[in-house]
């Protein structure tokens, strides 16, 4: 039956490799995709389904083929198989440790017309209980499809408030349903949106739906407009406690775990960090390589001896500062295409800019003292990405010991540099600690000692 059902996947797929590489992205899993249609499976499952036992598709769940769209017909299956409540139920607790994509879920779950109501919805507060993300998502996606209506909504909104789980798709899944129920319940969902029990991304991608959704009248889109804006500016509330762990957590890394990845969501999260980090009048000097290709890595090595183990990251970023040649155009590129001054303003910016740096800090007496101011602001990132990782659990790694005139011949070389433009100036490792990765006992001067008070 396996054999059959891999057999008829690979005829589905033929001559869809560019799909399949289009759909690997978008629904971001680290099966193979071989380039089934969606529509194509939903047929192939009804066809399959009503000759198949609920033991027939267990058999096939614990089967050892791995591509995203054999799971995915897993899960079909047991949509479209003629199961009892109870049958389907215990097949779905089989299937979600084998998903990897919000796909996995989404297109799994569908509205259900004649169900034991009670038995799936004890099932859906089960999965929002869990530890693992897209088995949260499917509680979610299960009671918004099932159960946003007048009897159950209110019910829905009190049972998410008990979600802890914060993982992206989570997140998505809960700003989706809440979208989604605005439609019906304006008010009620909106005084949710409002409560303590919602995080503020949450909240505000929640609304940013809302804004993009044309299900709402201009009367309630103005309404949302306001509200998204009032939420927007209100404090964030990260507790001390939390600010604490991190900080206690972060240490420099020495060895990672080469197999544990950090996730899409959590590394564009961390890059967001550097991206907002401040900078010095606003001029963002400096700019970031994530280096993930396997020859560059080993390439680097060469020029940082004494931090080999550090290039087995999960991801490994190089911050480059610009050189003096190369700022003014820089700064003329920020105030004109980024903070869109006009040329009265980039003129006057600049001109003050320029007093403020051979006065005041004297950044032109030195050859490269410009550069070096530069390279202060790739610094405040890097500050910034290690806390962020720090909060998400990721473990870190600062690295200035390398050549950086060998590593300016690598990336040049890479054609990642211009080095009349860019030089670089740090590097971070990012990833998951090693076992044999002992932090030593952290040693710092006592706050006393260090901060004066006047």
């Amino acid at each position: 039956m396996l054999h059959n059902l891999t057999r008829q996947l690979e005829m589905l797929a033929q001559g869809n490799e560019a799909y399949a590489e289009f759909n690997r992205r978008i629904v971001n899993t680290e099966m193979p995709v071989i380039g089934v249609r969606v529509p194509d499976l939903r047929r192939l499952a009804r066809k399959l389904a009503p000759d198949m036992s609920a033991a027939d598709i267990s058999k096939l769940l614990t089967a050892k083929n791995e591509s995203f769209e054999y799971v995915l017909l897993c899960g079909l299956l047991i949509t479209h198989a003629r199961l009892d409540d109870q049958t389907a139920i215990e097949l779905t607790r089989n299937y979600l440790p084998r998903v990897d994509s919000w796909a996995h879920i989404d297109v799994f779950v569908e509205k259900k017309r004649r169900f034991a109501g009670e038995m799936w919805w004890d099932f859906a507060l089960e999965c929002l209980q869990s530890e693992a993300e897209f088995t949260v998502r499917y509680g979610v996606i299960s009671l918004m499809t099932n159960f946003l209506d007048e009897a159950h909504t209110d019910q829905v909104f009190a049972a998410l408030r008990g979600v802890k789980h914060d993982g992206y798709y989570v997140k998505m899944a809960l700003a989706w349903l809440y979208a989604t129920a605005a439609v019906h319940f304006f008010e009620l969902t909106l005084a949710e949106l409002e409560s303590e029990h919602i995080d503020t991304w949450t909240r505000n991608k929640a609304y940013q739906k809302m804004r993009e959704s044309r299900r709402f009248t201009p009367e309630q889109q103005l309404i949302i407009y306001y509200q998204k804006e009032q939420s927007m500016t209100s404090k964030p509330t990260i507790s001390i406690a939390e600010i604490t762990k991190a900080l206690d957590f972060r240490h420099a890394c020495k060895k990672f775990d080469a197999d544990k990845k950090i996730t899409d969501a959590d590394m564009t999260l961390i890059l967001e960090a550097i991206r907002l980090a401040p900078t010095s009048y606003g001029f963002e000097q400096f700019d970031v390589i994530v280096a993930q290709d396997q020859q560059l890595r080993q390439d680097l090595k060469k020029c940082a001896p004494i931090n080999k183990p550090r290039f087995d990251a999960s991801h490994f970023l190089i911050f480059t500062a610009k050189t003096a040649d190369a700022l003014s155009d820089h700064i003329d590129h920020i105030l004109r295409d980024v903070k869109k001054m006009n040329l009265v303003e980039r003129t006057a910016y600049k001109t003050f800019w320029k007093q403020w740096a051979k006065k005041d800090f004297k950044l032109m007496d030195a050859p490269d003292g410009l550069h070096q101011w530069s390279a202060h602001q790739a610094y405040i990132a890097l500050g910034f990405a290690m806390l962020v990782a720090a909060e998400r659990g990721i473990d870190s790694c600062p690295i200035e010991g390398f050549s950086i005139n060998q590593a300016t011949e690598v990336l040049t070389t890479h054609q990642l540099i211009d080095p009349a433009k860019d030089l670089p100036v740090l590097m971070l490792a990012l990833g998951y600690a090693s076992r044999s990765d002992q932090p030593h006992l952290r040693s710092r001067r006592p706050l006393d000692e260090m901060v004066r008070w006047y």
